[in-house]
């Protein structure tokens, strides 16, 4: 699968392929998470079929854990995201934006969006 590649190329795949799945949490979303979900609540990030890229991300404010979660926390902040969405967001950043017409979290820096788009 790899033949034809150079070295650094093969080790960064490698690499990739064998790292722990990593979301940052933005210090902005850190801040919000800490009003609209205290205590034992959470974000989650569920990322679902549809829109313009096939894809789109809902984000609902959670309580309850699945099995299949992984939980990502900064300074007491939780964001969680079941293994099949966490598959498409890994390694994006997760944030809250305030605008003039519209406040929301958004997840930046998704590279893996960009290799799904036709």
């Amino acid at each position: 699968m790899l033949r034809g590649l150079s070295r650094p190329t093969k080790r960064l795949i490698r690499l990739y392929v064998t790292a722990q799945p990593q979301i940052v949490i933005s210090d902005d979303c850190v801040k919000r998470l800490k009003i609209v979900a205290p205590d034992h609540r959470f974000l989650r990030i569920i990322v679902e079929g549809g829109g313009c890229s096939g894809f789109q991300y809902k984000f609902e404010i959670d309580e309850s854990l699945n099995s299949d979660d992984k939980i990502f926390e900064k300074s007491g902040a939780k964001v969680v995201v079941d293994e099949t969405s966490l598959e498409y967001i890994d390694g994006a950043t997760i944030d809250y934006q305030e605008e003039l017409i519209r406040s929301a979290f958004r997840v930046l820096k998704n590279h893996k969006s960009i290799l799904l788009q036709p």
